[in-house]
């Protein structure tokens, strides 16, 4: 999605619409590769997997259960966060977000639905991240079917040229996205020793963490389609001009964000647990 989304901004900027759609079709079905690759390797080693994130007797079932149903859902997972780049990289923010909000939203109304009142827990909490997914899918589907966009799905077609540009800002990061998972799951490991409060304390002090992180993300992403294309038009000028705004931007959310967490510590971590 990130490597593909870069490529498609250059592209554009260079007027090559063709590039754009065969890009945007290799996109979508490696992902769907990927997925069945992840899938497979979550299936073969779940027990390694579940017992390496630091899940001990109480927590095995659980974590095993979630991840079971998420592996099964992968390819609606890669897909709907792969092409919530892939439709921001032509500009189209708003359809990106709201692609992701329905998702998200659905998520939020089945959680209750299948936890509490289906009495499935864990296994309806995955259930329901799943299901958030395909609509976010479908919703990306019918865009690309109706939407006044130069995306497509069809024109699916393996190239050098394509692949090279894709996977030379892809993969550097999908191992940064790795390489923050894997840091949490060391953490995890250390922390079980001790039992499972520190573990659901870290939890909580990550997730509040990545709300930053997330802001942070945000900007690049939406700085990402601009860069990209105004590289590929070669309007260096106007490139620097975006690098210097969204720096400036990042560095004044951060101070601001960084001084609302330091003083307000205890309140932002009684929004997800009160103990």
């Amino acid at each position: 999605g990130v490597g593909g989304s870069s490529y498609i901004s250059r592209s554009l900027g260079e007027g090559k619409y063709e590039e754009v759609k065969k890009t945007s079709a290799f996109c979508f079905y490696l992902g769907i590769v990927a997925a069945i690759v992840v899938m497979i390797i979550f299936f073969v080693f779940m027990d390694p997997i579940v017992k390496g994130i630091g899940a001990d007797e109480n927590t095995y079932g659980f974590a095993k259960q979630y991840l079971t149903y998420i592996a099964s859902g992968s390819i609606f997972v890669v897909i709907s966060m792969a092409f919530g780049n892939i439709v921001r990289s032509e500009g189209a923010a708003k359809v990106s977000m709201a692609g992701m909000m329905l998702g998200t939203v659905v998520n939020i109304v089945l959680d209750p639905i299948m936890i509490l009142y289906l009495g499935m827990g864990v296994a309806g909490a995955a259930i329901a991240t799943v299901i958030g997914n395909i609509s976010t899918v479908i919703f990306y589907l019918i865009y690309l079917k109706k939407g006044k966009t130069i995306l497509d799905i069809s024109h699916f077609k393996i190239t050098k040229k394509i692949a090279k540009n894709v996977f030379t800002i892809g993969i550097p990061a999908s191992i940064t996205n790795v390489l923050m998972g894997l840091s949490n799951v060391i953490l995890n490991s250390l922390l079980v020793v001790y039992g499972n409060n520190p573990v659901a304390g870290m939890g909580v002090a990550m997730k509040a963490n990545m709300l930053v992180i997330f802001v942070q993300m945000g900007l690049a992403m939406g700085t990402q389609p601009l860069v990209g294309y105004c590289f590929g038009s070669g309007n260096i000028k106007r490139l620097n001009s975006v690098m210097k705004f969204s720096m400036l931007c990042n560095v004044i959310m951060g101070s601001v964000l960084t001084a609302v967490y330091y003083f307000s510590a205890d309140k932002i971590v009684q929004i997800f647990i009160s103990d």
